[in-house]
């Protein structure tokens, strides 16, 4: 959510994010139950 226009990828487990200023970033993580 927000402003994520500079993010490359926001559902990648590793992405890039451009900084062009002053930026709060934070993030939520959750477990994703694998169907066995």
């Amino acid at each position: 959510t927000g402003d994520v226009d500079t993010i490359a990828n926001v559902n990648a487990s590793s992405t890039t994010i451009t900084m062009n200023g002053d930026y709060y970033i934070s993030a939520h993580f959750r477990e994703i139950p694998l169907d066995c």
